[in-house]
Formats: C-alpha cells, sequence, structure tokens
C-alpha cells in the first residue's frame, strides 16, 4: 500500500520541511504568518523538531529519487494554498511523474519505526508465549496499516521514542533517560506531554527526581526556546486554541465532552498518585500507567491515525484480557464507522493512482452525514468509544490499587489471544474486490443511484458548529458565492435545522462571459427540516464560481442558520445581496454542492488515468514487485518453519 496511497497532509509532513531547510527557513511559526499574511496561520503548524527532522529525511529522500523529485516540491511549495483546497492537485504537477518512488521512501522512515517498536517491545515482554501473541497482532493491525502506511502520519515517530525511553527504563532501572526520551517526543508531537509527569514521579530520592527533572526539561528549553524568543506565543498557538475544537464541537455531545475531561482529570491523577506513592518497583506497573495515560488520552478520539499511538499497548495488554481482544475491535470499527471525516481519508487516499478518478468520490462521512444530517450516528458512536474506554481503564486502575470491582472484566481462564496468520491472505483480495467494486460502479450503464453518489464535493460544513440564528427580513436575500472543484454543478442543497412554514426562494447563479445569469430559480411555500435540494439542469462554470442566494418572501422574518467559517477558506463569501456585498462575517449558510465528475462521462478515463500512472515508473514497479515477491516467499518460509517447530 506505500506507493499507491496518500493523505494531502504527506506534503505537509514532508514537502514543507524540505523547503524550509533548502530556503533556509528556521522559524517557521513567523515564516508561516508571514506568508499567510495572518500570524493565527502558526495554529495550522507542526512543533519545532518535526520540521528539521521531516526535513532531513526529505533531503536523504532527494539522493535516492528521481530528478522530478526537487521540481515537483518547488511545485508545492509555490502552488502551496492550492493544495488547501485541491487535495488532488499535488499529484498532477510537473515533477510529480515520480510520485510512487517518492511516497515509498518517504514511508520507509514509518516502516523502519514500526519494526524498531517490534524489536523493543519484544525486548520489553518476557516470554516466548507473550511475544508470539504481541507479533501476530502487530503483523496487519488495521489501524497501523491506515493510518502510517496508507494515509501515512506520523505519530509513529514520537512513539518510537516514547519505548526506546521505556526500554532504556528497564534495562538501566534509572528515570532519567526515560524522561530525556519521553521529553524529547514532545517537540514532534504534543500529545506526549501528558507522560512528562512519569518519569519524576518514578525517580528515586529527591536526587534522582531533581537530576530527572533536569533531563526532561534540557531537551525542551534547548528545541523551545530559541523560537519562544523569535516568535513568542506563535510556538504555542495550537495549544493556545485548542486541537481539534471545532472539528469535537460538531461530532460529540456536548456533555460527553465534559464527562470525558472530568474523568481525564480523575484518571491521570490516580496514576500520577500511584506512580508517586504507590509504587513498588515492579516493571509492569509503569507498562500500566503509560496504557492508562493513553486510554484517557483518546477516549473520545478525535481521528483513527491518532488511535495508531495506543494500538501498541493494547497488543501488549491482550495476552493478559482475552476479552480485550473485542472491545478493541469494536472500538476500532467505530473509529472508521464515525471518523472518516472527508474523501482525502476515504478513497481518495488512492488519488496517487488517478487523482481526478478517486478524488471524485465523496468521504465516508460525507455519504452518512448526508444521510443523517444530525450526525446522530457519529456521536452514539464516539459515546460508545467513551463507554468502553473508562470500562478498561476502570479496570486497569483496579489491577493497580488492588481492589474488586465486580469483576468488570475477567481475570482468570483465559488463553493467550494469538490470532491466525491466514488473517493476513483476506487484506489483499479485501482490496482488490473493493477497487474492482469502485471500478464497476462508475459503468455508464449503472443506475442513477449509483451515480448520485459519485460526486465531487466542492463544500460542506458539515461538523462546524452553528454560529448564530439571523432572522431574514421580508424581501431580503442572503447571497453565497461559491467556488467550485470541476465547474459541473450537479446540485446544490440548503439545510435547514428545523421546519419553516414560510415562502421563499431559492436561485443560483453563474457568470457567463463576465455577466451573471440565473441558472436555477424555484419558489417554495415550506421547508421541511432537513436537505432541501437545488437540481438545475447541467451547466458549466467557465470561472468554476456560483452564487447561492436565498430570499424571503414571506411577511414574516425568515429564521437561517449560520454555521461557523473554516479558518482560511476564503472562497465562501456569505452577503446580504450581491450588489452591495454587505458581509455576514465569518458565516456560511450549511450548503452541499455536488459537481460532476468527468469520468461518468467518459468511462475509459479511470483505466487510462491508473495505466499511465503505472507506465511512468516502470523501473520502480518492477524493482517494488521483486521486493514483493521476495517478503511473500520469506513469510511463507517463517509459517512453514513454525509448523514444524509446533
Amino acid at each position: 500500500m506505500i506507493p499507491y496511497s496518500a493523505h494531502p497532509d504527506l506534503f505537509y509532513i514532508f514537502g514543507t520541511p524540505f523547503h524550509f531547510l533548502n530556503d533556509n527557513v528556521f522559524d517557521i511559526y513567523q515564516h508561516l504568518g508571514e506568508y499567510f499574511s495572518d500570524p493565527s496561520a502558526a495554529l495550522y503548524s507542526y512543533q519545532p523538531l518535526h520540521y528539521f527532522f521531516f526535513g532531513l529525511w526529505s533531503g536523504v529522500t532527494q539522493f535516492f529519487a528521481a530528478p522530478e523529485y526537487s521540481v515537483w516540491m518547488r511545485e508545492v511549495i509555490d502552488q502551496f494554498p492550492a493544495i488547501l483546497r485541491d487535495s488532488e492537485a499535488a499529484f498532477s504537477f510537473q515533477g510529480a511523474e515520480a510520485r510512487f518512488e517518492v511516497l515509498f521512501l518517504w514511508k520507509a522512515l514509518y516502516l523502519i519505526c514500526d519494526f524498531l517498536i517490534l524489536f523493543l517491545i519484544l525486548k520489553i515482554i518476557p516470554g516466548d508465549k507473550k511475544q508470539e501473541s504481541y507479533v501476530s497482532w502487530w503483523a496487519g493491525s488495521v489501524v497501523i496499516l491506515y493510518s502510517q502506511y496508507v494515509f501515512g502520519q506520523c505519530g509513529i515517530v514520537p512513539i518510537t521514542l516514547i519505548f526506546f525511553g521505556v526500554f532504556l527504563y528497564k534495562t538501566k532501572a534509572d528515570a532519567k533517560w526515560m524522561g530525556f526520551c519521553f521529553a524529547l517526543s514532545v517537540p514532534f508531537k504534543l500529545f506526549s506531554v501528558v507522560l512528562l509527569p512519569l518519569p519524576f514521579l518514578l525517580a528515586r530520592g529527591w536526587k534522582g527526581k531533581l537530576t530527572t527533572a533536569g533531563f526532561i526539561l534540557f531537551p525542551l528549553l534547548i528545541v523551545y526556546l530559541p523560537f519562544i524568543v523569535h516568535s513568542g506565543e506563535l510556538v504555542f498557538l495550537r495549544v493556545k486554541e485548542g486541537l481539534g475544537a471545532s472539528y469535537t464541537e460538531g461530532i460529540v455531545w456536548g456533555w460527553v465532552l465534559i464527562a470525558s475531561k472530568i474523568f481525564q482529570v480523575l484518571g491521570f491523577l490516580a496514576v500520577f498518585y500511584h506512580a508517586g506513592f504507590r509504587h513498588q518497583g515492579k516493571f509492569d506497573e509503569v507498562f500500566r500507567y503509560l496504557f492508562i495515560c493513553f486510554l484517557l488520552l483518546l477516549c473520545v478520539p478525535l481521528k483513527i491515525h491518532y488511535y495508531a499511538w495506543i494500538t501498541p499497548f493494547w497488543f501488549v495488554f491482550f495476552y493478559e484480557k482475552r476479552k480485550y481482544v473485542g472491545i478493541y475491535t469494536a472500538i476500532v470499527f467505530l473509529l472508521f464507522f464515525a471518523n472518516l471525516s472527508d474523501k482525502p481519508t476515504f478513497i481518495g487516499l488512492l488519488a496517487p493512482l488517478a487523482p481526478d478518478f478517486f478524488m471524485s468520490f465523496p468521504g465516508w462521512m460525507d455519504i452518512t452525514y448526508f444521510l443523517i444530517p444530525s450526525g446522530f450516528h457519529a456521536k452514539l458512536a464516539i459515546l460508545i468509544i467513551f463507554i468502553l474506554t473508562c470500562w478498561v481503564v476502570v479496570d486497569q486502575l483496579s489491577m493497580l490499587y488492588d481492589f474488586n470491582i465486580g469483576k468488570i472484566i475477567s481475570r482468570k481462564g483465559e488463553t493467550p489471544p494469538v490470532r491466525s496468520f491466514r488473517i493476513f491472505y483476506f487484506y489483499p483480495l479485501a482490496w482488490v474486490l473493493s477497487i474492482a467494486a469502485l471500478l464497476t460502479f462508475v459503468h455508464p450503464e449503472l443506475k442513477t443511484i449509483f451515480k448520485d453518489y459519485l460526486f465531487t464535493r466542492s463544500s460542506n460544513f458539515y461538523y462546524e458548529p452553528p454560529l448564530k440564528k439571523l432572522e431574514l427580513s421580508p424581501g431580503k436575500s442572503l447571497s453565497q458565492t461559491i467556488a467550485l472543484r470541476k465547474g459541473r454543478v450537479k446540485q446544490i442543497g440548503l439545510y435547514f435545522d428545523a421546519p419553516v412554514d414560510q415562502e421563499a426562494t431559492l436561485e443560483i447563479f453563474a457568470l457567463r462571459e463576465g455577466k451573471t445569469h440565473r441558472v436555477f430559480e424555484k419558489t417554495h411555500k415550506t421547508f421541511k427540516k432537513g436537505w432541501v435540494d437545488s437540481v438545475p439542469e447541467r451547466f458549466f462554470a467557465e470561472n468554476k464560481t456560483v452564487i447561492f442566494r436565498l430570499t424571503n418572501r414571506s411577511p414574516d422574518p425568515l429564521p437561517v442558520s449560520i454555521r461557523k467559517l473554516p479558518n482560511f477558506v476564503q472562497d465562501f463569501k456569505l452577503a446580504w445581496n450581491e450588489t452591495n456585498q454587505e458581509a455576514v462575517d465569518g458565516g456560511v449558510l450549511r450548503i452541499h454542492v455536488l459537481e460532476e465528475p468527468l469520468f461518468l462521462h467518459d468511462s475509459s478515463r479511470p483505466w487510462e488515468g491508473i495505466r499511465d500512472s503505472l507506465n511512468q515508473e516502470r523501473k520502480f514497479f518492477a524493482l517494488w514487485s521483486i521486493l514483493l515477491l521476495m517478503s511473500f516467499f520469506k513469510i511463507r518460509q517463517c509459517i512453514k518453519r513454525s509448523a514444524t517447530k509446533d
């Protein structure tokens, strides 16, 4: 999967650091603020070590990749704003002919970290049976495969540092080096900051605690202090604003978030108290501390790839509690069900093969929110994840404090869970069948019901929180300018939060030869709760822009819900009317726009695009095929050897 798939985040992870180092940009935060002419742009920045580490890896990639690599990265940087909106654009830039080779080299870093984690865990956990159990679950983990090798997220790098710190603690029986590794992981990803109290509390005596505190503070000061002096609060803007705030407000019930915060505080206090005052020097307890901390951190998980942080810990504890296998499986299923937020996280991950084709499919959340606009399914899934996580946390705390909670999860009489190797044959089979089904759906003779799900989404603020309620006066209009992706408008829908028994007109305008032309108009006597669709005749917006207008035709004010405008989305302008353009600051109507994908008009385009992509890197794929065959025969050899041994 490594060379065939990618999320646009990979360009922020590897591409922009490559640019920064090559152009001698060392203060990333100030540079981003100046680039976007907005200091708050640093909200989308990573931590300092991220840029230098991944920038250096991108430099290594340059030595092994085709000459087009440097050209491609320069195009990515020069057209950076396009990637913010058109996720598939980067795979069509000049130099992208080397994309499969580059994706392989980029993600090879994750492969190295993955095997390092495996090596360290096998050194940490005792017993052949326990190690066999871990390996059987590690090999082919759905979360790791998706988040690291398909999606391409980078959380596995700081996790490697955390496991290295745990390994050093076990081998040296000294918490200071664990504290150093934990602190070194923070400038990669901030989530590990919650672990920093543990090494300090586990250190023996006040001298040991002071030494450990120094080992924790030293890397943090060395890394952060120069940026703080130069850029001030921009370095911590992401922490100040709150990670994923707008995302969670729309996808989680507010009371669940409040309950999770209370549970997290109590859980962390329980762990830290035990580590500081009741720890008896048992290493198993240290591993349990980390497991509980990650469970608390992700009791309301925001994204699937975040769960890769805790997955290695789950696999270790499968041996202790067989029932954890079922709980983990349920959580992972619900994560995929509720959190595949948009097309780049779903079928759009295959954009490297044929960008225009695969990015024309909706994301899973696009489909589910279109069918269930309230988002009840996602909120319920997150609630169940929260309950299951709390269940496991309480069970783990009961072992630490040795109290009986009515045998919430059985402790005895369980056999070590070892997953059969045959399950791995299912992965490539399921993948091939899924691609075949998708390619079949685009056949022109299929029923319209299938084609309705094959759309290009230009805008859909499903999980943006409400901003305000407006009372649209009689005769008054609200106009929203919408930037399209392809320009072939298929359908525009407006969502009403409640039934409205008032008359209003919906209109769509397009620019043709510099003039505004009405392409759709319909007056509704009433509106039901939910989506109200406007389906104009097929037309092509030459400048990829349309204007949607809502006009109140009734004698009473018309209540309209305004959603919060996402940060840095400048293409959707909401105004009282298109003549004086009196803007509604920070707000947008809850609109979805479906566009006709080009491949529905020419069913040969997907095949041609994929064929051309593969032909561009014939030499690389020859090497890739040889590596896959070698791996396959090596795995078969190991399986036969294991069977003979048993």
